[in-house]
């Protein structure tokens, strides 16, 4: 009977989630909510800031409050969702409440954030321009420059902005000066706005030098009440720099555009500037472009002690003792892990860090984490005790991937399934070997955004390699595809805008070309060959020809999975030789790699065994074996398969 355990063994999954509080959530919740996951607002009234210094991320941005004067810049600060860029942002040009500043006494700096804002593009930009202008005209006593100004009249009349007054229709007859300003404001308004600031920048009085437009959450822009990734936000952007550039290019002041997005947005872009060459020829030649990706946050334990060290003044007046208890839980948690479970719930979340936060949070909270019993604990709490909680890597990662299920569900776990098969019998090695044909592609690490891989080129790759006409390439591979695509592993060349699984739909995957591997993926990958604790979880998501083959009270056993390895080495050794037969062994190596992709699964339940055969440490390198005393004859089978694995291509 074909069926996968997680279908089977379980009885409810209503019961599988009332296992109850485990102690440390029962004990310190509200202390460890505030430490993990704070009301971001209550940080306005600490005495001190709890931000981490990205010295890099800082060092790029810092750039744009050095002005050059003869040339203006354009910075494109680009991320993944939840990276930490606004944050970044706020910090190095200490921006409260998108409130317009002076740093120093000769910088202006003009933040905008389009998060959830649902007024025209062009209108948020003129409310900006307008209240910088209105900031200049009241700190330096400049007259204002309306309609009624005949010395910004004249201004707009130099000979670099002549044509502005001349935009009326000749039927409107001879206006004067005031009525084509007004009419100027009417039907150009950025341009209107942005000459009045322009005149301000450019008056004697003025002593400001540098002018820095910080633009931030594009991609957050709402329109006619719907949320959409629209171009115009960025188009207006783009304009208005296109706008300060008519000042000419001898001027006693520089203007500064800093821009902070996802990486679509980078792509929207260069997109209009490829098309509206007048903007592109302009912004290029007279602005220094530069752009940095925020690939690597900073790091969750650095967050939580800036927290800690913020926080812990406040709580003097409360239960300092529990809070003292809450951060030494943390810290020890977080110090057994050694950065790597850290590290790695990062890349689960894709670099989210208010997400990642979460998810330790949930991991410290878990039931499972304890090996004694509430009653043993209560009384005598000592995090440190290794006899009360697990805290093994492996432990971690059992409970990241099971939660508070005691079955493992792919579609539902914040770690997916690279064993996952299809309810049609064939499929058992497409997903790894699809995943490992892209990690190639990108030298098995966590690939660049702009440096992407063709999906187009994946099937005509595939399909010369084993025979098949592409009809029967996509039957065998549109479902893989698409489960790497909606389980984050595989992410189109542009930030997802997603945050759940599963993301993108089937339908939206059909039109991606260009994909690019998530850190996810590569995290996952390196975790297989590490111990066994993933293979454990997938078996319980698979579809077995014969589930009776595979069944187990406890599910998860690892005699199981070295049987279910000697399946998979045969489905690998079949589609070599399916290559091999058309003649494309070299082909198939160069795709797919030298070594079989079994002898990854082989490494991690090599190395568990060895664990618990020399060390006698089962609870803590492996789990659930049924009979740990017969672990020294599982290991000679998983050494043998491994030796079949790294012989299969011989």
């Amino acid at each position: 009977m074909r069926g996968k355990r997680n279908s089977i063994f379980h009885k409810s999954r209503t019961s599988e989630l009332s296992m109850g509080k485990g102690y440390i959530e029962t004990y310190l919740k509200d202390e460890i909510d505030l430490l993990l996951t704070p009301d971001q607002n209550m940080y306005q009234n600490l005495s001190s800031d709890p931000y981490v210094s990205h010295l890099e991320a800082e060092s790029f941005l810092n750039d744009a409050l050095i002005g050059k004067r003869s040339v203006d810049k354009l910075l494109i600060f680009s991320g993944l969702t939840g990276s930490g860029k606004s944050t970044i942002i706020r910090h190095v040009f200490r921006i409260k409440k998108d409130q317009i500043r002076f740093s120093g006494d000769n910088i202006l700096i003009v933040p905008i954030d389009f998060n959830r804002r649902n007024a025209s593009s062009d209108m948020a930009f003129i409310c900006v321009l307008q209240n910088a202008l209105e900031t200049l005209v009241d700190k330096y006593g400049i007259p204002f420059p309306d309609t009624k100004n005949q010395e910004f009249a004249q201004y707009i009349r130099k000979e670099k902005r002549s044509g502005l007054l001349n935009l009326a229709p000749p039927k409107l007859g001879r206006l004067n000066d005031e009525k084509k300003l007004f009419y100027l404001s009417e039907n150009s308004p950025l341009t209107y706005s942005s000459c009045q600031l322009q005149y301000i920048m450019d008056h004697e009085k003025c002593k400001t030098q540098t002018l820095i437009f910080v633009i931030d959450n594009i991609e957050g822009y709402i329109e006619d009440g719907q949320e959409t990734h629209s171009y115009d936000p960025l188009i207006s952007a783009l304009e208005l720099a296109e706008c300060f550039h008519d000042r000419g290019e001898k001027t006693k002041w520089c203007f500064n555009m800093v821009i902070a997005c996802r990486h679509h947005i980078v792509r929207m872009m260069r997109s209009i500037m490829y098309r509206t060459t007048s903007i592109a020829n302009s912004l290029n030649s007279y602005m220094e472009t530069s752009s940095y990706d925020l690939k690597k946050p900073v790091k969750i334990y650095d967050i939580i002690q800036k927290r800690k060290e913020a926080l812990e003044p406040s709580q003097s007046r409360k239960n300092i003792g529990k809070w003292k208890q809450a951060v030494s839980v943390v810290d020890e948690i977080i110090r057994r892990t050694d950065e790597s479970v850290g590290n790695f719930i990062l890349q689960l979340n894709l670099k989210d860090i208010r997400q990642s936060l979460s998810t330790l949070k949930s991991l410290v909270f878990n039931k499972k984490l304890q090996k004694a019993t509430t009653d043993e604990i209560a009384g005598s709490f000592n995090i440190q005790s290794v006899e009360q909680f697990d805290l093994s890597q492996i432990n971690f990662l059992k409970i990241l991937g099971l939660g508070d299920f005691n079955y493992y569900y792919g579609n539902e776990s914040i770690i997916p399934n690279l064993l996952w098969n299809g309810e049609i019998p064939g499929s058992e090695m497409l997903l790894l070997m699809t995943l490992r044909f892209f990690m190639i592609r990108c030298n098995d690490r966590e690939s660049d955004w702009e440096n992407s891989a063709s999906i187009t080129f994946f099937y005509r790759s595939t399909s010369a390699i084993f025979g098949f006409e592409p009809e029967v390439i996509h039957q065998k591979f549109d479902a893989i595809i698409v489960y790497l695509f909606q389980h984050r592993l595989l992410l189109r060349s542009a930030d997802q805008p997603q945050t759940q699984i599963p993301g993108l739909s089937a339908k939206e995957i059909e039109q991606i070309e260009l994909c690019y591997v998530s850190g996810l993926a590569v995290a996952l990958w390196k975790k297989l060959s590490e111990s066994s604790v993933l293979f454990q979880l997938f078996m319980d998501d698979i579809w077995f020809d014969n589930i009776d083959d595979f069944s187990h009270s406890n599910g998860k056993d690892i005699e199981h999975c070295l049987k279910y390895l000697e399946v998979l080495i045969e489905k690998e050794q079949e589609l070599y030789y399916t290559a091999r037969n058309v003649g494309k062994e070299a082909d198939y190596k160069s795709a797919f790699g030298p070594t079989a992709i079994c002898c990854q699964l082989a490494d991690g339940l090599v190395k568990s065994l060895n664990a618990i055969t020399y060390s006698q440490k089962a609870t803590s390198d492996v789990y659930d074996i049924p009979h740990p005393r017969d672990a020294s004859q599982a290991l000679k089978k998983a050494q043998r398969l491994k030796r079949k694995a790294e012989t299969l291509f011989n």
